[in-house]
């Protein structure tokens, strides 16, 4: 068992087979302890300087104020080397069959143990993070270590021999200066720097390594593995920075940016893009939030994302100063095989747990995600895809294409909703011509249903472009028919080219099924409801708002606005729209909001069948400081990726401006029953002036 303990043995729960072990070693030691004491085999004084030996070591492992590991009751291996051989003896004295069980019970534990030891490295943390590594890097990375007794492991995983600097250069106390002399000619000379593995047991227990890198490069990603071990990608460059001309950003009536320094944003598949941002606080948070960063294209799609705390974890949003301006280092990779075209470069900001993201008023628009530059993706280098991330990976091959993977293998849907489809594929030979990608919806009787064609299908980057070698990805909307049937379908695609559908290596027709489809469906209501209020308004060609229930029976500071929509369509509209319901101030400045799908999510709006009543409620959150007065309510329709609003006309065909249905007007009371002497909630301070937010940037008091 000295081995099954000192393996130590990690994960979130100890194996079945480990427990069982464990428990007949210690058996078979005590065993050894009694027969030793029964007997005259060992003499006494000994065999209590080894039993005193096995308390002791017992007795501390429960009175040490930290976790203890298995390298912590390495002192037990005496005691319990000599007992098993005792209880070996013991058991041969029975007979050869228990002899041979014991032996068999020793082979084991020994064996498992040492399994545990030395798989560590290749099967849950190390092995694996290098291996990590060795799929992401490229010519030129670097790699650092921060326990330089990892060489042995670092020697014989280094599969691609990178180079590697430990910090510290051998074991001992690492300081600042140490860490500044190795890092900064490293990042002047261009490198991308690989932290880690790193794990629990380093020389650098106050990560300075980390901490540096963090505040003098710019993290890419940090991806975590078992047993606690880390490996980040830190990229370098502050020199061609360049400040951008934006306006002065509040998430959440909070986190203020204050500027923002950006890399040039004419990229290649696989380069980073480096942002440099100073936010400052306007109120003491008490929650922690975390940056994200994406790349959209422009139907709303996300090619790229990252999500990291400030300054990597180590500025966290609680911790900061009223007032204070921080900065903080990002970069975002772009995936190789994403299309070359026009991107655009957003941020928001999110609660670290869990919960919607901040809100930014962007002229009369409130937004959760802001756009700071617009990027440039340019063709470059033919580079593999890392097979290891690709969903559903394989190898199809339609003529000199070949797909390598594909998402979704299964949806569930109802008429009218989007299934997103992504495909990867890689050029074998440099195709030919410019094939269009087709997809299908058969039903189980082998009918086509619906068909979808994609020409380019990677955005703009036609595949007679594309050279031998070459990996790209593509994005797919497929909208599903309003008037789908309910039942069973699958996916499949081919390949069109100008002599029709290219064959498919391997396979007996000119389609390859990717995914099972279930089409459900809704219970709909067409009758007339009952309504408090009657509307007349027209919101695109096939949506109409009938009328209204309100309940305002708590609208007062830190209370909420209640109304259900009463929407009549005459048919599906072409978009899945959003409905938004906003109280206005009478400047005309959004107070308080809430918006969403129709019918909470039940009933997207191009689901909607012709003569169907829709009831669509929406719950108004009201800050703790709204003052009181009297709020406008209007309503509408938006596209949610492109933030436009479907036009709005009244009952005369007139358009309403900004396309916003005037609803009702409601009273907002001075104070909620039972508030009154209750602290002033603090306005947010920006610098040494404060400014006077609308409700929207207002914190609510804790």
């Amino acid at each position: 068992m000295p081995t099954l303990v000192l393996s130590e043995l990690m994960g979130t729960e100890v194996p079945l087979l480990a427990h069982l072990l464990a428990i007949a070693g210690w058996l078979l030691a005590l065993l050894g302890a009694w027969s030793a004491r029964k007997g005259t085999i060992i003499p006494t004084s000994f065999w209590r300087l080894l039993l005193l030996l096995l308390v002791v070591t017992l007795a501390g492992s429960f009175l040490v104020p930290y976790s203890v590991l298995g390298r912590h009751l390495g002192y037990l291996h005496v005691p319990l080397s000599v007992f098993w051989a005792l209880g070996l003896l013991a058991l041969a004295r029975r007979g050869r069959a228990y002899l041979g069980a014991g032996l068999v019970l020793f082979l084991l534990l020994a064996s498992y143990g040492l399994a545990g030891h030395y798989g560590v490295g290749s099967d849950r943390s190390f092995g694996r993070a290098l291996a990590y590594i060795d799929e992401r890097a490229r010519d030129g990375d670097v790699l650092i270590l921060t326990q330089p007794s990892q060489a042995p492991l670092e020697t014989y995983y280094n599969a691609r021999q990178w180079p590697v600097h430990y910090l510290p250069a051998a074991p001992g106390p690492l300081d600042a200066a140490q860490v500044d002399a190795t890092l900064r000619p490293l990042l002047q000379a261009g490198h991308r720097l690989w932290l880690g593995p790193v794990g629990a047991w380093t020389e650098d227990p106050e990560s300075l390594v980390e901490r540096w890198l963090v505040f003098h490069a710019f993290e890419a990603e940090q991806t975590w593995f078992p047993d606690s071990h880390a490996v980040s990608l830190y990229v370098a460059g502050e020199e061609d920075l360049v400040r951008t001309d934006l306006e002065h950003f509040i998430f959440g009536g909070q986190i203020r940016l204050r500027s923002l320094d950006i890399s040039p944003l004419q990229v290649e598949p696989g380069e980073a893009i480096r942002l440099r941002f100073r936010w400052r606080s306007g109120l003491d948070i008490s929650e922690r939030y975390q940056v994200s960063v994406l790349l959209v294209d422009q139907d709303g799609l996300v090619w790229a994302s990252r999500e990291s705390e400030p300054c990597g974890g180590w500025c966290p949003t609680d911790s900061w100063p009223q007032g204070a301006t921080n900065e903080d280092r990002h970069a975002l990779l772009v995936p190789p095989g994403t299309p070359p075209g026009e991107y655009r470069l957003q941020v928001a900001w999110a609660p670290l747990e869990d919960g919607p993201r901040l809100e930014v008023e962007v002229g009369s628009e409130r937004l959760r995600q802001v756009t700071v530059g617009q990027v440039t993706v340019q063709r470059g280098q033919p580079r593999s895809p890392i097979l290891s991330t690709l969903p559903n990976a394989g190898a199809t091959a339609f003529g000199e294409l070949v797909l390598r993977g594909h998402t979704p293998a299964s949806a569930e849907a109802q008429p009218g909703e989007v299934i997103h489809m992504e495909t990867h594929w890689l050029a074998q030979a440099r195709p030919q011509a410019a094939y269009t990608l087709l997809v299908e919806l058969v039903s189980a009787s082998g009918q086509v249903a619906n068909s979808w064609q994609f020409a380019p299908f990677t955005g703009s980057h036609s595949t007679e472009l594309w050279q031998q070698g070459e990996y790209a990805r593509g994005h797919h909307l497929l909208v599903l028919p309003s008037g789908l049937a309910p039942g069973s379908y699958r996916l499949q695609m081919a390949l069109l080219g100008p002599e029709g559908r290219v064959p498919i290596a391997g396979a007996q027709g000119e389609a390859w099924p990717v995914a099972s489809v279930r089409v459900l469906d809704r219970t709909r209501t067409f009758e007339m409801p009952l309504m408090e209020h009657s509307l007349h308004a027209r919101i695109g060609r096939q949506a109409r708002l009938l009328g209204y229930d309100l309940d305002t029976s708590q609208a007062h500071p830190s209370g909420q606005v209640s109304v259900t929509l009463y929407w009549y369509a005459d048919g599906p509209m072409v978009l899945p729209f959003k409905v938004f319901t906003h109280l206005l101030s009478e400047d005309g400045t959004v107070a308080a909001q809430d918006d969403g799908p129709p019918g909470k999510g039940c009933c997207p709006a191009n689901t909607w069948a012709t003569g169907e009543v829709i009831a669509d409620e929406h719950v108004i959150a009201l800050g703790a400081d709204l003052p009181p007065g009297t709020l406008a309510l209007v309503a509408g329709l938006y596209d949610e990726p492109t933030s436009v609003r479907v036009p709005a006309y009244d009952s005369s065909g007139n358009r309403l401006v900004h396309d916003r249905v005037p609803v009702a007007e409601v009273e907002i009371s001075d104070t909620a029953p039972g508030s009154e002497g209750q602290q002033a909630v603090p306005r947010p301070e920006f610098g040494s002036f404060a400014i006077y937010l609308p409700s929207v940037f207002r914190e609510v008091a804790p």
